[in-house]
């Protein structure tokens, strides 16, 4: 188990005792294997880079991969995949996970393989989508994390999305493939 402090900060643009916790990332190059993992009371919403779990521009890597952990109250993000190929995040399950709980970052990412993973979210969502659920608003996406707040968000269709099952979320799976005109 990896476990973040239980401490929230005030800010004016992120809004009143906005929970935080511990981030972790594999940056750059080498390999990560994560498996079998209970990370809890994670993320730093409105903190760029600072996830649950982050592959961070890991490039082609085939070797890396998140598999069978549990992430559990979370903020701004679930795991997220930047600028990396060809790794496998399976068997994931994250629960009461603010914002998009699997997120696709950059758009260029490819080959990747998103498998059997499931996200909870145990809160309602308000009939009209506006308030409620599993929203994080004060984060660098708002269309991930607030707007249309994902289970799975993702700007690179070019990833395989097998098996996964998403409860309780704005949308299920949500390919944003248009959010950038230019790339």
């Amino acid at each position: 188990t990896i476990t973040g402090d239980d401490f929230t900060y005030e800010d004016a643009d992120h809004g009143s005792n906005v929970p935080q916790g511990l981030h972790t990332i594999s940056a750059h190059s080498g390999v990560v294997r994560m498996e079998y993992t209970r990370v809890e009371k994670c993320g730093q919403r409105g903190f760029l880079g600072r996830y649950c779990l982050h592959m961070h521009r890991m490039g082609r890597c085939p070797r890396c991969r998140y598999v069978g952990n549990a992430v559990e109250r979370g903020e701004q993000r679930g795991v997220s995949v930047h600028d990396t190929h060809d790794s496998t995040f399976e068997a994931n399950v994250m629960y009461d996970v603010r914002g998009a709980n699997l997120y696709v970052e950059d758009g260029n990412e490819m080959g990747n393989l998103l498998k059997n993973n499931v996200a909870l979210c145990p809160h309602p969502t308000a009939a009209n989508g506006q308030s409620g659920g599993c929203k994080a608003a004060g984060t660098d996406n708002p269309n991930s994390d607030d707007l249309h707040q994902s289970g799975i968000w993702a700007l690179s269709a070019n990833n395989d999305f097998v098996g996964n099952r998403m409860a309780g979320f704005i949308e299920g799976l949500f390919l944003q493939t248009t959010a950038f005109g230019r790339g």
